[in-house]
């Protein structure tokens, strides 16, 4: 499995690094506590901390959309 390292800044929140890495937080928040086991009572990271993100696989496309005339 491909991983990115991400530096934490003073303050990072778990959940908002999730939603801007991954654009979701469906699978992502939940694949970041397994790569980082150590973060997961962590509210806010400290400065320097290394946080492994994994690739996810693409989310699936449903079309939700209401066609009236095709």
């Amino acid at each position: 499995m491909t991983m990115l390292a991400y530096t934490a800044v003073e303050g990072d929140m778990l959940d908002a690094l999730a939603w801007k890495h991954y654009g979701r937080c469906d699978r992502g928040f939940e694949a970041m506590l397994e790569a980082n086991p150590h973060l997961l009572n962590t509210y806010r990271l400290a400065g320097g901390e290394t946080v492994y993100l994994p690739e996810l696989p693409a989310a699936p496309t449903t079309d939700t959309a209401i066609h009236l005339w095709r």
